[in-house]
């Protein structure tokens, strides 16, 4: 007997989206490899507010730093490489399980200081459907319609659906589920989200949280 998260997949898969777009990152040590290089790039502004996290700084009445100002990416030894799409899939997370019977992760730590991305390249649907059954143990980072690797920074381009012709539609960008932008064309309101082309940059630092809880019995 099917159940309804499995029929969603299969409903998907069957009418399989393809994304192009671009992603930039700052790999994490031992995955120096992955992409192709580009060059040296900084903060951004997004309609004249600056999004970089080192740019983005509370001040006092004094002109004095207010709290912690974010990890900064704009050191110059840091070498940002990227991939093009076409993409099926992306995915960031710093947990290992993405839901009760997907790894979508396996190599994440909590608290390593660094995402897990884990990029679907364009391959069939069949090959995205294997990969569906394969998800259940992490295994199919292993295949070589996967992109798996760990980064400090990254920023996400996106891009139209590939084959849209001129009514091109983009696609959706979701924080744990959460909505958070979605291109024109896709299914729902888009007033209240973000605007989806511009690009979407995320940091990590490390160890910035303590966590107390109760011992146990």
């Amino acid at each position: 007997m099917c159940n309804t998260n499995s029929f969603q997949i299969l409903l998907r898969v069957i009418n399989l989206r393809r994304y192009n777009g671009r992603v930039l990152f700052v790999p994490a040590p031992g995955y120096e490899e992955v992409g192709e290089p580009v060059e040296q790039i900084t903060s951004f502004e997004q309609n004249g507010v600056s999004t970089g996290t080192q740019e983005d700084k509370a001040n006092d009445r004094n002109g004095e730093t207010i709290g912690y100002p974010g990890p900064s990416i704009e050191e110059a030894d840091l070498k940002w490489r990227s991939l093009s799409g076409p993409f099926v899939s992306v995915w960031l997370g710093n947990v290992p399980f993405a839901s009760e019977d997907a790894m979508a992760a396996p190599k994440a730590e909590f608290s390593d200081g660094y995402l897990d991305a884990a990029i679907i390249r364009d391959c069939t649907r069949w090959d995205v459907l294997g990969l569906m059954f394969q998800m259940k143990d992490g295994a199919y980072v292993n295949s070589p319609y996967v992109e798996y690797f760990k980064v400090k920074a990254i920023r996400i381009e996106p891009g139209l659906r590939v084959g849209g012709g001129r009514g091109a539609r983009g696609g959706i960008i979701d924080s744990d589920g959460e909505v958070i932008a979605r291109g024109d064309g896709s299914r729902g309101e888009a007033e209240h989200l973000m605007a989806y082309g511009p690009p979407i940059q995320l940091t990590v630092d490390q160890g910035l949280a303590t966590i107390f809880s109760p011992r146990s019995r």
